[in-house]
């Protein structure tokens, strides 16, 4: 039996992808656990786990998305990608199924909402290729590093029209968008979703006011046992707060190098400093307690302010339309 392993974009490395025996389920390291430590000054926020349901039997009504580029209606879609499915299900499209993405959580939670019905093909078990033809999905979306690496794009087109996006953390969110509206046949859902996209950043300019866009927001994201900046434009919530207008520290407005994320050594603590740190992680709680105990820590201008928080590692490591909203909704809450 022919099958495919797929693991999902993570920050700053490749998709690893490999034919075995069966198909692991996609994994984004910032979703492996969405829980972090709560620091003394917010709690994290916290979303019901998603329901699972039962897959959609064929006289189940599906809204029908007519592709003239494939000349069919797509009905049953299934990706294999966080960022795709937060895409996908911000432009409304018929998705059936996709890869579990964490231990604890099958869909990340800030999506539970919007994919109640979607199936889980896998949660840290393998599905293989016979599994997926069977749910007789008719449009796979999928990163198109995870079908290059797997070495199955033949037996993945057998099942379905196999649409390849190119998918990272680095990406524009907006570009992502009209890829996965593109490949779905309905390109003009993209410029819509946007469009609420936009009106939405705006009402929060508004609420925020300069002063609060002018405070810097550091962002920092802990992952096994060491913790990082996301600078911006080239990281997904960098891209979110450019949008909004939110002032970052110098070091971390931009990275020449193109990063989506910048390593930072427990002696260069204060380059996390900022008037407000946003603090998110996998396996946070061993890498935020190294750092609540590294004696720079407490020097920090935030930290001595309170003014540090947890938020969603979900949504705001990596995402789309779905996470943007997140992202937007917690500076309202903290900068406002």
């Amino acid at each position: 039996m022919t099958c495919l392993s797929l693991v999902a974009c993570g920050g700053g490395t490749d998709d690893a992808v490999a034919v075995a025996d069966t198909v692991a389920p996609s994994t984004t390291p910032e979703t492996e656990s969405t829980e972090s430590e709560p620091t003394d000054t917010s709690e994290p926020r916290t979303v019901a786990d998603p329901p699972v349901g039962d897959p959609p039997v064929d006289d189940e009504p599906v809204d029908e998305i007519a592709d003239a580029a494939m000349g069919m209606t797509v009905q049953r879609i299934v990706v294999s990608d966080q960022a795709i499915l937060d895409a996908a299900l911000a432009l409304d499209l018929p998705v059936i199924a996709t890869p579990g993405y964490s231990d604890r959580e099958a869909i990340p939670s800030y999506l539970a909402d919007r994919a109640a019905g979607i199936e889980v093909l896998a949660e840290r078990s393998e599905v293989n290729l016979e599994s997926l033809a069977n749910i007789r999905p008719d449009l796979l979306l999928f990163s198109s590093k995870q079908v290059e690496s797997s070495g199955a794009r033949e037996q993945l087109a057998e099942i379905a029209e196999l649409a390849e996006l190119d998918v990272s953390t680095a990406d524009p969110w907006r570009d992502v968008l009209r890829d996965v509206a593109s490949a779905a046949g309905v390109p003009e859902r993209a410029e819509h979703t946007i469009s609420i996209a936009d009106a939405a950043l705006e009402r929060a300019r508004r609420a925020i006011g300069p002063e609060g866009l002018a405070r810097e927001v550091s962002v920092v994201r802990c992952f096994g046992d060491s913790c990082r900046y996301l600078p911006g434009g080239t990281s997904f919530p960098g891209q979110v707060l450019d949008e909004l207008g939110v002032a970052r520290p110098q070091i971390q407005a931009s990275d020449p190098e193109g990063r989506a994320f910048v390593d930072v050594s427990p002696e260069r603590v204060d380059l996390l400093d900022g008037d407000i740190i946003v603090v998110f992680g996998t396996d946070a709680v061993d890498s935020l307690e190294q750092l609540r105990q590294n004696p720079l820590w407490s020097r920090l201008d935030a930290v001595q302010a309170g003014e540090v928080y947890d938020v969603d590692p979900a949504a705001w490591f990596t995402g789309n339309a779905i996470a943007v909203e997140v992202i937007i909704d917690d500076m309202v809450r903290i900068l406002r």
